[in-house]
């Protein structure tokens, strides 16, 4: 029985029509309560979502709209507007039980962001960055129920889930069978509840999408009421976030019940509610006595009541807004401040002292660690941000939408009145005023963090990049419309972060054509920009690639967006050139340096010819599962060849990362905030085979063994696999191995040679240059445990120090001096091998 004043005098009636509604809701009562049963099954830590959380919400709806001392009348609610609030209310949490699914649990394998999802549940298991190979390979049907995902899946998407099979239905046995089984009320009605149903799941904002009336039909119903969906659904999600007391979390179950940590608190709240009241103004919360062991448990109580006061007040704003008869009652009771709420939560005592993290000043955190500060002397932040975010909201609409379009981001500078302006427009997914005003400014909120978590591909993690912008600019106007909506809203920067921004609503024009979003600003001074051109990434260039030429605001783009995945246009005061998409394995490696070299325009033509020899021989760089992630070569500093770069990529944006002996780029993680620091993704194994066969085809042919050589070092080869020079002054260079140079003659000696700074083979005629520029690379000890892999016991290895000249002094060589009353002496270490004497 449902203990609702609203529900029972509305339904309580003998007219035909009515008693027609109250039928079919009851049926989609009874179907419900089946389907309800098996949430547990996949979401087993959850509160009660049973049919007697949903038969509760009715209570809620007394307590918000229902006057005891006034007759229910149509100006309340009407009886259709009752029965399909009622529907909403029952397949409103369905989605969480699979069998809300037509083809039961596997049909989460068709959910449209199913790939993305999984990718975010395998990083949290993992830890680490996961592969489109490794969510090919998972097996949902073996790994999903055992391992949380198809819970989490049916979560994230139970909303949706509710409204398909409002609408869908299934089929059994060949047989149409629905929830609503009366056909004309389901197909004038059901598109509508499921609308409802799902928008509870959605930021208040979204409800404006909907109808604001609808009447009717005459053939179904014989009552000319009218429908208002809006009010419908303020209603449900207000009704479904006060419904928190113990029959959401029984005292027994939870005292027996086995829960995750995460779980606890809301189950350990919820209990000590014995109700939620009210009088003629306010929500009464009614609670049991919080011990002083339970002072974590109190707060996090209040919490979730003054959230619930959020959603009230964001509701109320919706109504006032749209002339909507407001709630009666919006308000709970005490929920002000802790002691005022502390009379109806109540707690032994006095209020549980809670130490907080503070923000004193918000806007002092951002003009602190929003610039130079986070990003340091980089000098890109505020291009490379706002183009990653960019990228971002095409990726999402990508994933999201689904639809055809072609993606593209522009850049536009242009000189105005002596200021110089920059605008970066794009056709991604958009924002309304929602998401410009509570996610965008809050710092810290990333926008693909919140709500759908839209893309698991976005760079953004962090929610900080949009403030980079402030480095830059004090006048800032971001215009943006969600895809789908021809509302566009401003956000306006004046003074920066020193003074609140304005929001309002924008002009059609301001966003033409397909354009999604658009980030205008004036530059503090021309400075910045000449900045920029002389050294637009920083930390990421390599023995000054930059010094040989000026470079242009198109060069110092192409540097930061070589090979995107999307087309970017740039129009340097009217010049146009575009950027355009490019695929790390099909460019060559010529072009993939041009690329990198800011397409070719920062180092005069003649070092060409010095490093293309060399690039013809890049190689693909693959993780475990085949993918391509990088192509390079090894690098080779000094001898004209300082221009070549290397980069470490993310999602293809390079980083002012870098990989020492290497060029070309890779694909990276992020270790820090401020996507300043990056690492390679490819593991040991993927570098060895790259190096292994980049050395196929080059050695021999040029003069680089101390590239071999710390590669092979680092990579911890096998010495009988990295092939080196001997160079033999009476024949042309030839090819051998290490094991090969051992047996030339009974001893040898590894001696480093100061005045060259690499390590000779010595005792025969010949020398092998090895390991040049080997400090900081590699011990004593660890060159004598990498020969010893080797030949075993057939050589013997013993370190040694050779004294050696501390100076020259009339052309004498001297061993040992005293200087400052000190005596000096110097020696070198070496290895001295030795075949071993049977």
């Amino acid at each position: 029985m449902i203990n609702s004043d609203v529900y029972n005098e509305i339904f309580n009636s003998d007219e035909a029509c009515i008693q027609r509604l109250a039928h079919s809701l009851n049926r989609v009562r009874s179907k419900v309560e089946e389907i309800t049963k098996r949430i547990p099954y996949y979401n087993g830590w959850l509160t009660i979502h049973d049919i007697s959380h949903i038969d509760a919400l009715w209570e809620m709806v007394d307590i918000l709209i229902h006057d005891p001392s006034q007759k229910i009348s149509d100006t309340i609610l009407n009886p259709l507007e009752a029965y399909i609030l009622g529907v909403a209310f029952y397949i409103h949490d369905t989605g969480m039980s699979a069998l809300s699914l037509p083809n039961g649990i596997e049909s989460l394998v068709d959910q449209p962001n199913y790939r993305s999802e999984l990718r975010t549940h395998l990083r949290e298991i993992k830890n680490e960055e996961v592969s489109n190979n490794d969510l090919d390979k998972y097996d949902f049907h073996k790994n999903a129920i055992s391992d949380g995902f198809a819970g989490k899946l049916l979560r994230k998407n139970h909303a949706s889930i509710a409204s398909d099979i409002i609408t869908s239905g299934w089929s059994i046995q060949g047989t149409e069978w629905h929830l609503i089984e009366d056909d004309e009320l389901r197909l004038d009605w059901a598109d509508l509840i499921g609308k409802i149903a799902k928008s509870h799941n959605d930021p208040v904002q979204s409800i404006s999408k909907m109808d604001e009336l609808q009447v009717a039909r005459a053939g179904t119903i014989a009552k000319n009421w009218v429908v208002r969906p809006q009010y419908l659904a303020c209603l449900l999600r207000c009704a479904d976030v006060l419904q928190l007391d113990h029959r959401r979390a029984p005292t027994l179950t939870t005292a027996i019940s086995s829960l995750p940590k995460e779980s606890e608190p809301h189950w350990n709240s919820q209990t000590k509610i014995r109700k939620i009241g009210s009088d003629n103004e306010h929500i009464i919360v009614f609670s049991d006595a919080f011990s002083f062991k339970e002072a974590n448990t109190w707060w996090h109580t209040y919490d979730m009541f003054k959230y619930a006061q959020a959603e009230l007040d964001s509701v109320d704003t919706f109504l006032r807004q749209n002339n909507y008869q407001r709630f009666l009652r919006k308000r709970i009771l005490g929920i002000e401040t802790p002691e005022s709420f502390s009379k109806y939560l109540r707690f032994d005592g006095d209020v549980p002292f809670r130490p907080v993290i503070k923000i004193g000043s918000p806007k002092d955190i951002v003009r602190r660690l929003g610039g130079e500060q986070l990003y340091g002397t980089e000098k890109n932040p505020p291009l490379r941000e706002l183009i990653m975010n960019a990228r971002d909201a095409i990726i999402a609409r990508q994933e999201e939408l689904k639809n055809d379009f072609s993606p593209q981001i522009t850049i536009r500078k242009q000189s105005k009145d002596g200021d110089v302006y920059i605008e970066i427009t794009d056709n991604g997914i958009g924002m309304d005023a929602y998401h410009l005003s509570e996610i965008l400014l809050d710092f810290g909120q990333s926008f693909w963090d919140n709500d759908k978590k839209w893309s698991s591909e976005s760079i953004g993690r962090y929610g900080i990049g949009f403030f980079s912008v402030f480095m830059w600019a004090d006048y800032v106007r971001v215009f943006s419309r969600k895809v789908g909506s021809s509302l566009v809203n401003v956000l306006e920067f004046n003074e920066g972060v020193y003074s609140n921004p304005a929001i309002y609503e924008g002009e059609p024009d301001d966003l033409k054509g397909d354009i999604s979003t658009k980030i205008l600003f004036k530059l503090k001074s021309s400075s910045l920009l000449d900045a920029l051109l002389k050294n637009p990434m920083g930390a990421c260039q390599t023995r000054e690639i930059f010094r040989f030429s000026h470079m242009t605001f198109f060069d110092a783009l192409c540097g930061i967006s070589p090979i995107s995945n999307i087309e970017i246009l740039i129009d340097d005061e009217g010049k146009l050139s575009n950027i355009p998409q490019g695929n790390i394995k099909d460019l060559c490696g010529y072009s993939l340096q041009r690329r990198l070299r800011f397409n070719n325009s920062i180092s005069a033509q003649k070092h060409d010819n010095s490093y293309r020899p060399f690039i013809v021989f890049s190689k693909n760089i693959q993780n475990s599962e085949g993918e391509v992630i990088g192509k390079g070569w090894p690098a080779f500093i000094g001898n004209g060849h300082g221009t070549l770069r290397s980069v470490v990529t993310i999602k293809k944006f390079p980083t002012p990362s870098y990989v020492e002996d290497f060029a070309g780029c890779i694909e990276g993680k992020s270790i820090g905030a401020s996507r300043n620091n990056y690492v390679p993704i490819a593991c040991d194994n993927s570098w060895k085979e790259w190096f292994l066969s980049c050395q196929s085809e080059m050695v021999g042919k040029y003069e680089m063994d101390g590239v071999w050589a710390r590669w092979a070092l680092k990579l911890k080869v096998h010495p009988l696999d990295a092939k080196f020079v001997v160079h033999d002054p009476d024949e042309e260079n030839i090819l051998i191995d290490v094991n090969n140079l051992l047996k030339l003659q009974e001893k040898v000696y590894l001696q480093y040679e100061p005045t060259r700074n690499y390590y000779t083979f010595k005792g025969f005629y010949t020398a092998f240059r090895f390991f040049p520029a080997l400090s900081g690379v590699a011990s004593l000890s660890e060159i004598h445990s990498w020969l010893s892999n080797v030949c075993g016991d057939e050589m013997h290895f013993k370190f040694m120090r050779i004294r050696v000249p501390v100076a020259k002094k009339n052309g004498k060589y001297i061993f040992s001096e005293k200087r400052d009353n000190r005596k000096i002496e110097r020696y070198e270490e070496v290895i001295e091998v030795t075949k071993t004497t049977q």
